[in-house]
Order: structure tokens, then sequence, then C-alpha cells
């Protein structure tokens, strides 16, 4: 049973200046919602601020201080310079809700890769750590050897995401605020622009009057009128072909006009394929909601399996101040396999 969604969500920037070089700090305020209290509720009808309540993560990448090499960093337009693909960059992360365990992934042109963290002695896609509240933690990370220099720019995105080993089944605590993922740009000269394959989805059509910001992914399909809650957990079998849907609105919380939009999905923690493809880069000619569909394939193994995805805006336009801030997620769920 899928209930009723509403959502709302302010984002605020920070800029702060740390010795001799600075990160962007971001705050998102969300509170995490159960469904069962907003069955009753259109989304239309629930007031935008009654979600905007608390402190949550804040996130950056820099430059070591003791880097040899000519790397520069713009933390104001998302924008760094490097001599290669394998210069040493940092991610600063900062806690200020609870003692918890989270998961780094990195994405290079939305595509997962693996990364080294500089405490480790081998390449992973994926970096497990513990982090108290209150406490901020600098992971040092070079990324694979299998990255070559062009001249090209190339989008980096980092994300760090809390309880990589809880499922929404168990807790069931419907929630969109699970952590922080950010979208740079790198060059290795200062020029080039990115190009990405376009990868239409199934269906693309205006959803209206509906109100609600960011990325919803459900179950539901069809239903245009209403965006709904996914349920907790989707019960599928080995290796079925489970449909979704999906209802993206950037025309709030965007500065800049949105062209087009990408959608990446995470089962597990690891990119899923959708529609057979990495990622969907879908069109907008206007900026309205948009509701499509997509599928995704079931593991072959039984089990729970959490599923995650997130929506960028205009990926394949260069970085700037009105094209650089915290990445929409969406409310995750558990797809749970069986026998």
């Amino acid at each position: 049973m899928m209930e009723k969604f509403s959502k709302g969500k302010k984002i605020v920037f920070c800029l702060l200046v740390i010795t001799i070089f600075f990160f962007s700090s971001y705050y998102i305020n969300k509170q995490s919602i159960k469904p069962t209290e907003q069955s009753s509720e259109m989304i239309s009808d629930t007031p935008q601020d009654v979600l905007n309540l608390g402190k949550g993560y804040s996130l950056g990448v820099d430059i070591p201080m003791n880097s040899n090499s000519n790397q520069s960093i713009d933390n104001v337009n998302g924008r760094i310079l490097m001599d290669t693909p394998q210069d040493i960059l940092e991610v600063l992360f900062s806690n200020n809700l609870r003692d918890e365990q989270f998961i780094l992934k990195i994405f290079y042109d939305y595509e997962e890769i693996k990364f080294k963290p500089l405490d480790e002695n081998k390449f992973d896609p994926s970096y497990i750590f513990e982090l108290e509240m209150g406490n901020t933690i600098t992971l040092p990370f070079e990324l694979n050897g299998d990255i070559l220099k062009d001249n090209k720019s190339h989008k980096l995105t980092v994300g760090i995401y809390a309880s990589p080993n809880e499922h929404t089944k168990i807790q069931k605590l419907m929630t969109n605020f699970f952590g922080m993922t950010l979208d740079y740009e790198i060059f290795y000269e200062d020029n080039g622009t990115i190009s990405l394959k376009n990868q239409d989805s199934t269906i693309s059509k205006t959803v209206d009057d509906v109100s609600f910001e960011g990325l919803v992914i459900n179950n539901n399909i069809g239903n245009m009128d209403e965006v709904l809650f996914p349920p907790y957990s989707i019960k599928v079998k080995k290796e079925e072909r489970i449909e979704l849907a999906y209802f993206a609105n950037l025309t709030q919380s965007i500065p800049e006009e949105v062209e087009n939009y990408l959608i990446l999905s995470m089962l597990d923690w690891k990119q899923i394929k959708m529609n057979g493809h990495s990622y969907l880069l879908l069109d907008k000619n206007s900026i309205n909601p948009e509701y499509g569909t997509y599928y995704i394939t079931a593991p072959d193994k039984a089990g729970l399996y959490e599923f995650v995805a997130f929506i960028i805006p205009n990926p394949e336009n260069r970085k700037n101040e009105d094209n650089y801030f915290p990445i929409e997620t969406a409310y995750k769920f558990t797809i749970e396999v069986v026998d």
C-alpha cells in the first residue's frame, strides 16, 4: 500500500574559509517522514515549511594542503583543475546528526568508478567508515588508474550516505534525507566540454497540478494525478524485471533553467542499469514536473537490497555558481528478492 507523498526542503548554502583553503558547506533541512502520518493528505495541501526542521550534513571536495601538483579548486563554481586523473583529492564531511556508519561513492561522468582512500591498499567502488555526531572527517583519495587524461572536461560526482547496512523495510521510516551528493567538473586543461549519450526513458510526460520538489521514484505506474511515497519494500523474484515510475520537479530549488536532467540509480549501493543503460538522460522542453518509467533487473540471489537514486539537472552544462548545489535524492526503499 502506497501512501501519499508530501515534501518540503530548504537548502542553505554556506561558504567556509579554513586556513589557506576553503570548501563549500551545505546544510539540508529535512525531517524524516512516516507515510502513515501523511495518509490523508494530498501533497498540494501540505504546508511546505512543516518539514524544514533540523540540520544535516556538510560535504565538500578539496585539494590537500601538501599537494605538489598544479591542482586548484573553485568551490564557488564547483570546478577542479588537475594535472592528471590520479592527482590526490580529499573529501571533507561533517556529521551533525548522530553517531553513524557512512558509505562514500564516487562517479566519473556518471559511471561508478573504483577509487582508493589513502589509508587503504586497494581500489574499490565503495568506502565505509564510522563518524560520531559533531565530528568532521577528511578522506584523501585517488581515482582508478584506468581513467586517462584528455582535453575534455568531466563530471566528478561525490556522495556520502548514512546507514548503508540498514533497510527501509525493517526501519519502516520513509526518508530522502540520508546523506549528501555534490557534482563537480574536472578539467585537465582549461577548456573542453563534456558530452553524454542521450538515453531516453520509456515515456516522458508532464505532470499537471502537482506540487513537490526533487525526485520521487515508486511503483505506481501510470498515475500522474498525485505523487505517492514508494512502499517500504517491493517483493520480487530473482532476476525479475522491475518497473518503476519517476516524478521529477526541478522548478523550485534550481537557480538555472533546466534543459535536461539525469537520473542515476543504485541497488545495494551499486550502480544499476536503467532500461539497460547506466543512467537516464532526459530532455525537458519546459520547467514543469516530468513523469516517466524505466525498469531495473532484480539480483539473482535472495535478500534485502536498498534502492536509492538521485537526479542531476543540466548534467552537460559547464559548472558555475548557478549550476553547483547539493543534488536531490529520491525517497529510498527496499527491494526484497525471494526464491
